[in-house]
């Protein structure tokens, strides 16, 4: 009689194993990683960017971090930047924080979207993408960048159980 409740007590330990085990497997959970600030610096310490035209590489918001001034006239300056993947849903998202400028100095901050990428983009599966910022008509500064990612991973089994074999 003992022997029948001990089975019966593995048996229900192993269904609730199992249970719990198919909850958690069947969750995808996305991924998301945002670059640390000053990415732009970064780049500016490894020489990672290339300049056209009226771009030219300034001091930043501060006089310890790097910028670019572009325009007026036409300017731009890429950057090669390596975005995560791998996933079964990857979106990428690259943003520059822009300034005008005018006589008064750099104002209107604000962050605009350089590069989305998705699951439907035809480049997705590159593990680099290049990034150009660029104007014709006045004063921008780029003080920094951003790339925000978000990635889903196939589910895989949370948990495995093995027979326990005495030695």
């Amino acid at each position: 009689m003992r022997a029948d409740a001990r089975r019966k007590r593995r048996l229900a330990l192993l269904a609730f194993l199992c249970w719990a085990c198919t909850l958690e497997s069947n969750e995808n959970k996305p991924v998301v990683s945002v670059t640390a600030p000053r990415l732009l610096d970064e780049l500016c310490n490894t020489g990672a960017y290339t300049l056209t035209g009226t771009a030219v590489r300034t001091a930043g918001l501060t006089q310890d971090s790097c910028g670019f001034e572009l325009g007026p006239g036409a300017g731009e300056v890429a950057f090669e930047l390596a975005v995560s993947g791998g996933g079964i849903h990857n979106t990428t998202k690259i943003s520059g924080l822009l300034v005008d400028l005018d006589a008064d100095g750099p104002t209107n901050a604000r962050w605009v979207p350089l590069l989305v990428l998705d699951a439907t983009s035809p480049d997705t599966g590159a593990p680099t993408q290049t990034v150009t910022v660029g104007t014709t008509d006045r004063r921008v500064g780029l003080v920094d960048l951003e790339v925000w990612s978000e990635t889903t991973f196939e589910p895989t089994p949370a948990c495995s159980m093995a027979r326990h074999r005495p030695r």
